[in-house]
């Protein structure tokens, strides 16, 4: 099966520190940010006290996403060792994260 994209969505990197990462994607490169998140309680936030994850606008419909690792509790930890359906939450893989998304039309899919 071939499917038919517009480009490439969002490519996010998983960065060790916000603050060099922003400096570098957006400062020297010139690539604006779109949105930046907080991540709090387990849940994305834009109101909290720290960046945990930046947006960028790299051309066309893709955005360059650059986010912290996350950090899992042991528990966390526990729940993603069984089966995904009994999660209560999401959990990314955490560790090197870095995935990629495709723009692909509605009417393609």
């Amino acid at each position: 099966m071939k499917i038919k994209t517009e480009g490439i969505s969002e490519v996010v990197l998983e960065v060790r520190s916000m603050e060099r990462a922003v400096q570098f994607w957006s400062n020297q490169l010139g690539f604006p940010i779109v949105e930046q998140w907080g991540y709090d309680n387990g849940q994305f936030t834009e109101e909290s006290n720290g960046i945990w994850a930046t947006w960028l606008y790299v051309g066309g419909p893709t955005r360059l996403g650059l986010w912290l690792p996350r950090m899992f509790s042991k528990a966390e930890q526990k729940m993603k060792q069984l089966n995904i359906s009994s999660w209560p939450n999401l959990y990314d893989e955490s560790g090197v994260h870095v995935h990629l998304a495709l723009h692909v039309q509605k009417q393609n899919l």
